[in-house]
């Protein structure tokens, strides 16, 4: 039940039955998140069946500790052995897109589910991180959550689209 393709001599695999999960703390703006839809129409041609988004809490502790102690909470919740679990973490690798379509593929031959966790402003605290399957980086620059939301969305449709072998991406 897996989808070969092969990209730049190495093989990209996804199941017939995928689930995409973010999770991260900042309250969304109203309306519909920025190119769920064109994700989600374009997923299912590779097996992509719901893409869900999840907001947690952003805790108001005053101290940083406290706020990812309390972060962590929902974090864990969220948190599952058969699920895929990879960071967004300024300590993570750092990976191009054809990386990340591979991790997302790879991924998928084991897992039914990958999920993207974005933490809030203090990031992760280190018993947290130690649970991800993958940690991984968008660069060393600081970006707000907003724009973080949409660089990850965007990473996700380039991924699909190299593995449908799509020229949206140039390599």
């Amino acid at each position: 039940t897996s989808i070969s393709v092969n990209i730049l001599t190495k093989d990209i695999f996804l199941p017939s039955s995928t689930d995409i999960h973010i999770t991260y703390h900042r309250p969304l703006i109203p309306g519909k998140v920025l190119g769920t839809a064109k994700i989600i129409k374009l997923g299912k041609t590779i097996g992509i069946n719901k893409l869900q988004i999840k907001e947690g809490p952003l805790s108001k502790k005053n101290l940083p500790e406290e706020r990812k102690f309390e972060e962590g909470k929902f974090l864990k919740k969220n948190i599952a052995t058969d699920k895929y679990n990879i960071f967004l973490d300024e300590t993570g690798e750092q990976i191009n897109s054809i990386e990340i379509a591979q991790l997302l593929s790879n991924s998928l031959l084991n897992f039914s589910e990958v999920v993207f966790f974005i933490g809030g402003p203090d990031g992760f605290k280190k018993n947290i991180l130690s649970k991800s399957n993958k940690v991984i980086s968008l660069g060393k620059v600081t970006w707000p959550h907003m724009l973080i939301r949409v660089m990850l969305l965007e990473q996700l449709y380039r991924s699909i689209t190299i593995i449908k072998k799509h020229p949206y991406h140039r390599n």
